[in-house]
């Protein structure tokens, strides 16, 4: 299974851990691999696509 999105705003990249956190909490969702920190990490990019980026 996959999920997928996109967006032209780069304001879903800028939301704090701890947000996210609280959110999670408030959803009262028992997940077992998704946390706030893997979310976070997965707009994590390598050096040389970051170069290819204006």
């Amino acid at each position: 299974m996959a999920f997928g999105w996109g967006s032209d705003s780069s304001e879903a990249r800028d939301v704090d851990v701890a947000v996210l956190t609280k959110r999670l909490e408030a959803a009262g969702f028992d997940l077992r691999y998704y946390n706030p920190s893997v979310r976070k990490t997965a707009f994590g990019l390598p050096r040389y696509i970051e170069k290819l980026l204006p």
